[in-house]
């Protein structure tokens, strides 16, 4: 399902608006790490579920936003790609 959300045009724009998503996916991911950690409960794969939509969502736009941008730029922006090193 195609989302309705458009990109801006600019280059420095663009650039902003994936380095603010990356930061999203990452907060999604502590989330994530967190309820890992916690003891099991009935309400923790419902809790799993939402985080992975959420990934999805924030991980389509930046596949939408890369086609846009140079191979200098998405080697610019990779340092942001993931703060955990697994």
């Amino acid at each position: 399902m195609r989302r309705n959300i458009t990109l801006p045009k600019g280059n420095e724009d663009l650039k902003r608006l994936y380095l603010y998503v990356n930061q999203k996916i990452n907060e999604i991911w502590q989330e994530y790490v967190h309820f890992s950690e916690i003891t099991y409960n009935p309400a923790t794969p419902k809790i799993f579920g939402i985080i992975f939509c959420e990934m999805d969502f924030y991980e389509e736009i930046l596949g939408r936003i890369r086609v846009h941008l140079s191979e200098d730029d998405i080697l610019e922006l990779k340092r942001h790609d993931a703060i955990w090193d697994w």
